[in-house]
């Protein structure tokens, strides 16, 4: 005789970060992994989690695959539910997008419910709202595969060029036992960067592809210039969540001065500052130069050339840019790689550097 219960996959976006609704923080959808609504004897033998962004769309997806485990001789009948969380915002949708399940390779119907809660009188924070995505679905003894795959606009914070993305991995503590193996791959944008001690707060956790990391032992800001994170582990009950913030290039290049962690503070350096940002992006003018001696403005020029990659033969300015974690020599360095604005601005400094050298 079948069985019937129903089981919550609360497979929504965990976007979150520290001080999540603060003025500073992000703004917040949350779940994930799946979650049974009574005490589970069906296990995850396995989950396939692979999260990547899409740049031109500005979207996260995510592709997930639970291979479950019916341990008992009777089929078990349940609605599974996937479950998004999300707050309203006018800045943007956190509604699940596209959203797709499978059940044992299938595609599988779903009836769809949303639900809006109402936020307390003291809390600043967006109105929640619940989505509801279930699905009829038959666990017969030993494995039933289940699917899952849509997209989110993820979460925002204080800048264009921060954002986050996350899961929720505490759900499969719901389950019976660990995870027997699990997989996981998040690929980012090009040129982001996890501030922060990323590696260290998820031990396993380990970037591939083309990555430098500021500090010693995984401690430390990480620059991925191509690829992202992965992790794989077997007999594994998370220990916490998975959320991440992410800073783009752009955001990088301004918030990092040429002159950087040593000089600030200095008086002389209390004033609007070149960014690298700027070198690549404005046109200079000699007023954004003035307070510069010719040995700052050696290393400004250069700065433009250290953003394609110039490999300099001077150890000095070697060891300058090799500080800075987009840093990397590439020996097919071309000058015709220089935008006209670049060059402009290469012309303006050199002769700047021309008059203070007088």
């Amino acid at each position: 005789m079948a069985r019937k219960k129903r089981i919550a996959l609360a497979c929504c976006l965990c976007i979150a970060a520290a001080g999540a609704f603060g003025n500073d923080g992000l703004v917040v959808n949350y779940g994930g992994g799946i979650e049974p609504l009574e005490t589970a004897e069906i296990s995850i033998e396995r989950e396939d989690l692979d999260i990547s962004y899409d740049g031109e769309k500005r979207l996260w997806r995510v592709e997930v695959s639970f291979l479950l485990r019916n341990p008992g001789s009777e089929n078990v009948r349940a609605d599974i539910a996937f479950i998004n969380h999300g707050v309203i915002d006018r800045r943007y949708s956190g509604d699940i997008v596209g959203f797709r399940t499978w059940i044992n390779d299938r595609e599988t119907g779903y009836r769809y419910e949303k639900k809006e809660g109402q936020a307390a009188e003291d809390d600043p924070s967006p109105v929640s709202y619940t989505e509801f995505f279930v699905s009829p679905v038959t666990f017969q003894p030993g494995l039933t595969r289940v699917s899952h795959a849509y997209a989110t606009f993820g979460s925002i914070g204080w800048g264009p060029g921060r954002f986050g993305m996350g899961y929720t991995l505490l759900t499969a503590r719901k389950w019976a036992g660990p995870i027997r193996q699990f997989n996981l791959t998040v690929s980012v944008p090009p040129n982001s960067v996890f501030l922060g001690d990323f590696l260290g707060e998820y031990p396993g956790f380990e970037p591939y592809g083309d990555w430098k990391l500021d500090g010693e032992e995984k401690y430390g800001n990480l620059y991925i210039r191509s690829g992202g994170i992965q992790f794989t582990a077997r007999n594994w009950m998370p220990e916490r969540d998975l959320w991440f913030e992410l800073y783009d290039w752009d955001w990088y290049r301004s918030y990092y001065a040429v002159f950087d962690r040593e000089n600030w503070g200095k008086p002389e350096y209390n004033m609007p500052r070149v960014s690298f940002l700027d070198l690549q992006t404005k046109e200079l003018t000699p007023q954004d130069l003035e307070k510069y001696d010719a040995r700052d403005l050696r290393i400004l020029r250069n700065g433009i050339y250290a953003l394609h990659g110039y490999d300099f033969a001077d150890w000095g300015l070697k060891a300058y840019f090799g500080r800075f974690l987009w840093y990397k020599a590439n020996p097919d360095f071309s000058e015709d790689e220089l935008t006209g604005l670049e060059r402009a601005n290469v012309a303006l400094i050199a002769e700047e550097e021309r008059k203070k050298q007088q």
